[in-house]
């Protein structure tokens, strides 16, 4: 066999192996940045939520702090649910305000049928409803972090 011929023969055996690695890492990356701004995007909400006067704007509150930081990432139809405390069941200051969210993450650009074509992904945050802070007018969204 031809030096020439060796080689074809090696490239033929080993391309599959190469592009499926890079195909899956490709996936992966997704997978990561997708899950790590649901993350992101839960504990920020949650964290704005808690800092509002009642249980009625701190659900709205953490609904469009999820929506704004969310539409930055490749997530399908996110959801968040918010506002489960423990300690009583209300919105009193020192419970826990606790919010849920998952979204699907697109994976169909990778040909490969060992991978799914989608993948659920799921987060969970909790901060505490601030005891120390006064409860008149708390901003909600990027400005209550930089005030």
């Amino acid at each position: 066999m031809s030096p020439r011929g060796q080689s074809l023969v090696e490239l033929a055996v080993a391309l599959p192996a190469v592009l499926a690695l890079a195909l899956g890492t490709g996936a992966i990356i997704r997978l990561a940045d997708a899950k790590s701004g649901l993350d992101g995007a839960t504990a920020a909400a949650v964290a704005d939520a808690a800092r509002q006067t009642s249980a009625a704007t701190a659900s709205q509150c953490a609904q469009t702090r999820f929506a704004a930081i969310i539409a930055s990432y490749p997530l399908i139809r996110p959801v968040l649910t918010a506002g489960g405390t423990f300690r009583r069941g209300t919105f009193n200051r020192g419970s826990w305000y606790v919010g849920t969210s998952s979204a699907g993450v697109d994976l169909s650009f990778v040909p490969l049928w060992f991978i799914p074509k989608w993948v659920t992904v799921r987060s969970q945050a909790r901060a505490l409803v601030e005891p120390w802070r006064s409860r008149s007018q708390q901003p909600c969204g990027v400005y209550a972090v930089m005030n």
